[in-house]
């Protein structure tokens, strides 16, 4: 824009894509923007991921500025107005994956095992004292945390357990 002229958005300013830039989205001299900004790909920003200066403004009618993407560094920097009728200024919509893996085995020499009846080990046993088996536990968790708005999130966890007895079991004999 010239000198002394307002520019004027009356659409939403999206980006789904990535964006690597020093800053990423800029509104800058007196610019208004009549949406919102959403994010909801990636930004790597060296300076700032959002900018807004001090003669520039957003008025939203829901959420003013929307970061849901992957990825996004920089930050917010507002020195102007953000104007959100019904929602949040800015929201901040996290999506969060956690989770492990774990596997063991143990071979044994010994007797059925205390928890099936018997008086060798806690849980792991054969099938008489001088038998051996090998026993194998794999367990996997994974958690998800979704904040999409400032008053709500929601946490998923489900865990999937295996107990495998492997068939190596062998008797010895006394001559």
């Amino acid at each position: 824009a010239a000198a002394g002229e307002t520019v004027v958005i009356s659409v939403n300013v999206a980006n789904t894509g990535a964006i690597t830039a020093k800053t990423a989205i800029a509104v800058t001299n007196g610019t208004t923007v009549h949406g919102a900004i959403v994010d909801s790909g990636s930004i790597v920003a060296t300076s700032h991921g959002i900018l807004i200066d001090s003669t520039s403004k957003i008025v939203s009618t829901t959420t003013g500025v929307v970061v849901a993407g992957r990825i996004f560094t920089g930050g917010i920097n507002n020195s102007g107005t953000i104007s959100a009728a019904h929602l949040d200024g800015i929201r901040l919509a996290a999506l969060t994956f956690t989770g492990f893996l774990t596997a063991r085995g143990v071979n044994v020499q010994s007797q059925r095992s205390w928890l099936d009846g018997g008086f060798g080990r806690f849980e792991t046993g054969a099938n008489s004292a001088t038998d051996s088996a090998s026993k194998a536990r794999a367990e996997g968790q994974l958690g998800v945390d979704w904040t999409p708005t400032s008053w709500l999130r929601v946490h998923g966890h489900g865990v999937a357990r295996s107990k495998v007895w492997l068939k190596i079991s062998s008797s010895r004999r006394s001559s």
